[in-house]
């Protein structure tokens, strides 16, 4: 039996309320914690570190997103200026693909491809290449590329990695710091140690540095920094014509008399919509559940205003909708610009050998 998204949503969010404060009744689902760590221990040993083109793995602890897919387009970007030729791999959640490895033109349904992978693809301007197996998906780009970016697959061991980095979501950090399915952890924490980079992802860069050290184990932290991601400006979508951006004050003012329907299908759909708050837009909230798809009721005419990874998803439901994308811009202080830098150098010289 299917749950629609209503319902979805919100038994989601009442899970969420659960990992992000106190377990209360999840307690009772202790036992399953601990084969979750069982599970994870022994995944983790078979965890291969020599890649035969160099890689590097984007992923978190937690269920749900962390700031992910900012960080591989900034990543991207940077191996690019340093003369990389990079591609991207990406499990593809949500494409009718199945198993079978293929190349995403930036031009598909998300339905086909996962909103993800068609983002990433829109956004870097490098291949990208989906397949449950993300080795298939690797295959795919290695003549094509000599650096892979994986976003997501830390827990995909069948992947050799050059490096890893762990993104971190603040103010979430890791909730209740509890296993599934009592809490959001996929692995115990102490899997922190062995990645190359933490980077803990929030609105302010030096707010979210102080608290990312107070929630990480110190045995992590040396390994940490902390990027901001604010909100940049708007790119306006309608059917049958091309997508004009706008500046953020200016679609601020635009949208503030309008009422629009905010749709979100992301992990925190609350951040977004406190985004929205901050702006002074006023809103009609709607929660999808973390890659929902089943829309309320659209009169014609309703504004509507999501994320860009919603966008993908939902683009040809939306019709003619005037349909606003709130963009996030993630912006690194000294100390992530040379860790990451760091992490190039070391990715390049790799390519090079």
């Amino acid at each position: 039996m299917s749950l629609t998204s209503p319902v979805r949503a919100r038994i989601e969010a009442a899970v969420r309320r659960r990992w992000y404060g106190e377990p209360g009744w999840l307690r009772i689902l202790t036992p399953l914690s601990v084969v979750t760590r069982w599970v994870a221990r022994r995944r983790m040993s078979h965890r291969r570190l020599d890649p035969d083109i160099p890689t590097v793995v984007v992923g978190n602890l937690v269920v749900g997103g962390a700031g992910k897919t900012p960080l591989v387009l900034a990543l991207v970007r940077r191996l690019l200026d340093a003369g990389a030729r990079p591609g991207i791999i990406s499990r593809g959640y949500g494409a009718a693909s199945g198993h079978q490895a293929r190349l995403v033109e930036g031009t598909e349904d998300a339905s086909l491809v996962g909103d993800e992978p068609l983002l990433l693809a829109r956004e870097s301007g490098v291949p990208v290449a989906i397949a449950r197996d993300r080795v298939a998906a690797l295959s795919l780009l290695a003549r094509r590329c000599d650096v892979i970016v994986s976003d997501d697959g830390l827990q995909h061991y069948a992947l050799p990695r050059s490096v890893e980095i762990v993104a971190v979501k603040a103010p979430h950090f890791f909730g209740n710091g509890r296993l599934l399915p009592v809490g959001p952890l996929r692995e115990p924490l102490d899997r922190l140690q062995a990645a190359d980079l933490i980077v803990c992802v929030g609105s302010d860069v030096s707010a979210t540095g102080a608290e990312a050290m107070k929630a990480l184990p110190p045995e992590a932290r040396a390994t940490a920094v902390a990027m901001a991601a604010n909100a940049s400006g708007w790119q306006v979508w309608k059917a049958g014509m091309a997508p004009r951006r706008v500046p953020l004050a200016e679609g601020a003012a635009d949208l503030a008399g309008r009422s629009p329907l905010a749709l979100a299908g992301i992990a925190h759909p609350e951040d977004f919509f406190a985004d929205l708050d901050a702006l002074g837009i006023s809103h009609e909230a709607y929660d999808l559940g973390d890659h929902g798809s089943a829309l309320p009721e659209l009169r014609t005419g309703r504004v509507v205003v999501t994320t860009a990874k919603d966008q993908a998803r939902l683009d040809p439901a939306l019709g003619a909708l005037e349909c606003w994308v709130l963009e996030r811009e993630l912006r690194a202080d000294a100390a992530a610009e040379r860790a990451l830098e760091s992490l190039v150098r070391r990715l390049v010289a790799q390519r090079r050998a």
